[in-house]
C-alpha cells in the first residue's frame, strides 16, 4: 500500500504533469524549438510527464497493471529523459548540433528495447518481477531493471563529465550557466539515494518529480535566460575559426594541439596525428625557412607547397596557477600579402623617388641651359644679371669690392665676313677657352653678347683688375684657331672699372667698363683701359691706365669693332 494518500498522490504527480507538459510546449512556441538544446528540454519534460504517470499508476494499483505501468511505461520514460539529458546537455555545453548516426542509434535503441521489454515482461519478468507472492520481501525489480539503471546512470554521468571539461573553455555567462545546470542535475541521483537509504517501502517515486525539476531550471536558463542567445562556441571552436595558425606546445616542445589553420598550413589538414604529440623539429619541419630556433618571433620566410610564403611567428607562455610554465601558445600568421604589398609600396616610392630626381635633374639642367651660351658653353647675360647684382649688393654693404672687365675681340666682323660664321664661332670657342684658363678661381665669366665677354672678379683693387685684365688680354693674343689650312689669331680690347671708383651700381659698373672699352678701341685696340676717374698708383686723376699699342690715345668713340 502506498505511504501517502491516494488523493495527494494523485494531485502531487498530477501537478508535475501538468507543469511538464505546459512548459515543454511553451519552450517550443516561444521560438527556441529549433534549437537541440531547446527540443531535448522539451522532449525530457514530455517523457517524465509520462514517467509521473506510469508511478502514479504503479503507486495507486498492485499486480499486473502495476507490473505494465512499471515495465512498459516508466521504464522506457526512463530512458527517454536519459537520452534527452545527454544531448540537452552536451548542448548547451557547446554543440547545438543533433547527435552524430553512432550517437541517435545508441540513444534511440535504449528506449526501444526497454519498451520491448516491458511490454513482454509478463512473460520473462526480467525487469519486473511476478506479483503473484504480492511482494513480501519487498523486491520488485528483475536483472534487467539493474542493467537498465546502471546503464542510465552511465550516460548521465558520462554527458556531466563531458560538460565539465569543456565549461572550462566556454565563455564566462555560458560556463556559468553550465556549472548550475550540472549541480541541478544531481538532484535526481540524491533523490534515488534519499529514497533507497531513508524513505520506507511504497513511498511515492521521486525520481520524475526531480527530473521535472531539472527540466525546469534548464528551460529557464534556455528559454528565460537566453542561454543559448549567448553564442555557445567552445575555445577550440573559436580557435578553428580563425584564419591564424595556432600551435599549442608542451612544456616537453610537442605539440600539443593544433587549429585547423595549422593542420592547413602543415599539409596534415586530413592527418593530424601526423603534427599531434610530435616533437616540434619533426612535426613543423615544413616551417624550417634558414637557421635559428624553428618557431623564433619574427618573420620567417618559408617555402609551402603553394610557393614561398612569409610568415609572422608570435609566441607566449602558458603559465599555470602556480607561476609555473606549462607550454606555449604559437601563433603563425601569413603575411605574405602584406609583405608584397610592402615591398610594391616601397618600390612605387624609390619609383617616385627616381622620378622626383630625374625630374629636379632635368629642371636643373634646363635651368643651367637657361643661363649658358650655346655656342661657347659659358654663361649668359641672364647669370650675369644674377652675379653682379648680387656681387655688387655685398660690396655696397661693406663686403668685398668687385671690379668688372669687358672683353672684346678685335675686327671680328672681319673673320666672319673673310672666312664665314661657322669659323667665327670656332674663334669665339678658343676665345672662351683662353678665358676660362685665365680667371681666377671665383671670378665670373659670361659671354655678354656677340664677340664680347664679361668677367666679374671679387676682392681686388683696381690695379689687381687691371692686371688680370691685362693677363686675359695676352692669353686671348696668343690663342690661334684651326681654319681649313691656316690659324687665325685675334687680340682683345679690355674695359674695366671697380666698385672703389664706380657706385657699386651693377649697370654702373657696366657702363663705366664699357666706356673703358670704347677707350681701348678707340686709341688702337690691344689694349686694357681703366674706366676714366679711377686713381691708380703711378697715374694723375683724368687719365686712363692703359696698356698695349697706343694705350695713351684720347678717347673719341669706338672707330670700329
Amino acid at each position: 500500500m502506498p505511504v501517502l494518500p491516494p488523493a495527494l498522490l494523485v494531485a502531487l504527480y498530477g501537478t508535475t504533469i501538468v507543469v511538464a507538459v505546459t512548459v515543454a510546449v511553451g519552450v517550443l512556441r516561444r521560438g527556441r524549438g529549433r534549437t537541440v538544446a531547446a527540443r531535448s528540454i522539451s522532449v525530457a519534460l514530455v517523457a517524465a510527464s509520462v514517467w509521473s504517470l506510469g508511478a502514479l499508476v504503479a503507486a495507486l494499483t498492485d499486480g499486473p497493471v502495476m507490473e505494465v505501468a512499471l515495465s512498459a511505461v516508466v521504464m522506457p520514460s526512463v530512458a527517454v529523459v536519459v537520452a534527452a539529458f545527454w544531448t540537452g546537455l552536451a548542448a548547451v555545453a557547446g554543440d547545438d548540433r543533433p547527435p552524430g548516426s553512432r550517437a541517435r542509434r545508441l540513444l534511440v535503441v535504449h528506449p526501444l528495447v526497454m519498451l520491448a521489454l516491458g511490454v513482454t515482461n509478463p512473460w520473462h519478468h526480467l525487469v519486473i518481477l511476478p506479483s503473484d507472492d504480492g511482494y513480501a520481501d519487498g523486491e520488485i525489480y528483475g536483472p534487467l531493471f539493474w542493467v537498465h539503471a546502471l546503464y542510465s546512470y552511465g550516460v548521465m554521468t558520462l554527458a556531466a563529465v563531458r560538460a565539465h571539461r569543456v565549461r572550462r573553455d566556454l565563455p564566462l555567462m555560458q560556463g556559468a550557466r553550465v556549472t548550475v545546470m550540472l549541480a541541478v542535475s544531481t538532484l535526481p541521483a540524491v533523490g534515488a539515494l534519499v529514497q533507497i537509504t531513508l524513505m520506507p517501502a511504497g513511498s511515492p517515486d521521486l525520481a520524475p518529480l526531480l527530473f521535472t525539476v531539472v527540466g525546469l531550471v534548464d528551460a529557464h536558463l534556455v528559454v528565460r535566460r537566453n542561454a543559448l542567445r549567448v553564442v555557445p562556441i567552445a575555445r577550440a571552436q573559436v580557435l578553428d575559426a580563425l584564419g591564424d595558425a595556432v600551435l599549442v606546445m608542451d612544456r616537453h616542445g610537442a605539440v600539443a594541439d593544433a587549429n585547423r589553420a595549422a593542420l592547413t598550413l602543415l599539409d596534415a589538414g586530413s592527418r593530424p596525428r601526423d603534427v599531434l604529440g610530435r616533437p616540434a623539429d619533426v612535426a613543423l619541419a615544413v616551417l624550417r625557412g634558414g637557421p635559428g630556433p624553428l618557431l623564433a618571433p619574427g618573420l620567417r620566410v618559408v617555402r609551402l607547397g603553394r610557393g614561398e610564403v612569409v610568415l609572422d611567428v608570435r609566441t607566449r607562455h602558458v603559465v599555470g596557477r602556480l607561476g609555473r610554465v606549462l607550454g606555449e601558445v604559437v601563433v603563425l600568421r601569413d603575411v605574405s600579402d602584406d609583405v608584397r604589398r610592402e615591398r610594391a609600396l616601397a618600390q612605387a616610392n624609390q619609383d617616385l623617388r627616381d622620378h622626383v630626381a630625374t625630374i629636379e635633374r632635368l629642371q636643373a639642367e634646363l635651368a643651367e641651359q637657361a643661363v649658358r651660351d650655346s655656342v661657347t658653353g659659358l654663361h649668359n647675360r641672364r647669370h650675369l644679371d644674377l652675379v653682379l647684382t648680387s656681387r655688387a649688393a655685398a660690396a655696397a654693404e661693406g663686403g668685398p669690392q668687385v671690379a668688372v672687365a669687358i672683353v672684346d675681340a678685335d675686327h671680328f666682323k672681319t673673320v666672319n665676313d673673310v672666312h664665314g660664321h661657322a669659323v667665327g664661332d670656332r674663334v669665339l670657342e678658343t676665345l672662351a677657352r683662353s678665358l676660362a684658363g685665365a680667371v681666377a678661381p671665383g671670378d665670373a665669366l659670361v659671354r655678354y653678347g656677340g664677340e664680347e665677354f664679361v668677367v666679374v672678379m671679387s676682392g681686388v683693387s683696381p690695379q689687381e683688375a687691371v692686371a688680370r685684365a691685362e693677363e686675359l688680354r695676352l692669353r686671348c693674343g696668343s690663342a690661334l684657331t684651326p681654319a681649313r689650312d691656316l690659324e687665325i689669331g685675334v687680340t682683345v680690347s679690355v674695359g674695366v672699372a671697380a666698385s672703389p671708383d664706380t657706385v657699386p651700381d651693377p649697370q654702373a659698373l657696366l657702363e663705366a667698363a664699357d666706356r673703358a672699352l670704347y677707350e681701348a678701341k678707340d686709341g688702337g685696340r690691344d689694349q686694357v683701359r681703366y674706366a676714366r676717374g679711377a686713381i691708380v698708383a703711378g697715374e694723375s686723376a683724368g687719365h686712363g691706365v692703359a696698356s698695349g699699342p697706343g694705350a695713351a690715345a684720347p678717347a673719341s668713340g669706338r672707330a670700329g669693332p
